[in-house]
């Protein structure tokens, strides 16, 4: 099966011997199709380790992702990769001057899920709550943040707390992990309530809140 770099290459090829590549709009189209098939291309890193996350992973993303455009490598040695490709580092915790085209992405930082116009607005919901309070409330990847439009703003936020509550209701380790531990995240929801910049919903243990601004979005956060 050939990749989607080679079919995009082809088609550039074809039409400059068809004559095609004359008419400059549809030459650039050609170029831009090459261009987002180049980029889409992908390596993720990862070490043999002992890790079951690392072993689910591995199985599962070869399955999931087209081997044309994506493949698993213990390290990166071949420096024209390194010089012309993005580099998304999990694993650093400040900046490295050397590499300009770095991406830090740490872990903690906040996880951010976007919730499509055309996007089933309930499902949407019970995926994001689950993510949210799955394995105790303390995964990495537990959307802190989600973005979505405005029209369906208040669908989404119904949805979400229903399902929220069912989640919560469920994990009863949620609670354990939380304790006081974010007090500075309730104070800070609390004072925006005051100021009539949010609304929430939920309990002392987790807050749905909604940030009343004209950049509409909803946020999940342990509290």
């Amino acid at each position: 099966m050939a990749s989607a770099q080679d079919l995009a290459l082809e088609r550039l090829q074809l039409a400059a011997t068809d004559r095609r590549a004359d008419n400059v709009r549809y030459r650039q189209d050609q170029l831009q199709a090459l261009h987002k098939a180049l980029r889409e291309a992908a390596a993720s890193i990862l070490s043999d380790t002992i890790s079951q996350i690392d072993s689910v992973l591995r199985s599962l993303l070869l399955k999931a992702l087209d081997f044309n455009t994506f493949c698993i490598t213990k390290t990166v040695t071949d420096q024209s990769i390194l010089d012309t490709g993005i580099l998304v580092d999990q694993t650093a915790s400040g900046p490295r001057a050397t590499l300009t085209n770095q991406l830090l992405s740490s872990s903690k930082a906040r996880a951010i899920a976007v919730v499509d116009r055309t996007a089933n607005i309930e499902e949407a919901a019970k995926a994001i709550a689950k993510a949210r309070f799955s394995f105790g409330g303390t995964s990495p990847y537990a959307p802190d943040l989600v973005l979505i439009n405005e029209f369906a703003k208040k669908e989404f936020f119904e949805a979400c707390s229903k399902y929220a509550t069912l989640s919560f209701a469920k994990e009863s380790t949620i609670k354990k992990t939380s304790g006081n531990q974010n007090e500075a995240t309730r104070k800070a929801v609390k004072d925006a309530e005051d100021r009539r910049q949010v609304s929430s919903f939920g309990s002392n243990d987790f807050k749905l809140v909604d940030i009343l601004d004209k950049w509409v979005y909803s946020i999940f956060t342990k509290t």
